[in-house]
């Protein structure tokens, strides 16, 4: 093992058998966390030319469409053979 990985494990030990939540903290920190950068300006500019969605409340997402193509949103009954759902739904008698 190279010097480095030794020498973190040997801090490791040594400070969760002093203050183990604190070496906790300190890993979680470390290694759980992720990196936070600045967006790139293409970023920015892919998103803005998007359209953004939510699927729920925790998850979303952006959806791009060429340019001859219509919202289904905005697409009001135009095919009116599926106005309602496709499938027709028929009850058992009991």
């Amino acid at each position: 093992m190279s010097l480095a990985i030794t020498s973190y494990r040997f801090i490791n030990q040594l400070s969760s058998a002093i203050a183990p939540s604190w070496t906790a903290k300190r890993a979680l920190m470390k290694f759980l966390t992720p990196k936070r950068f600045e967006p790139k300006p293409w970023e920015i500019e892919g998103e803005s030319t998007g359209e953004r969605f939510n699927i729920n409340c925790e998850i979303s997402g952006i959806c791009w469409r060429p340019d001859n193509s219509v919202n289904p949103r905005e697409q009001k009954n135009k095919n009116k053979r599926f106005r309602s759902s496709p499938f027709k739904t028929t009850r058992r008698k009991s």
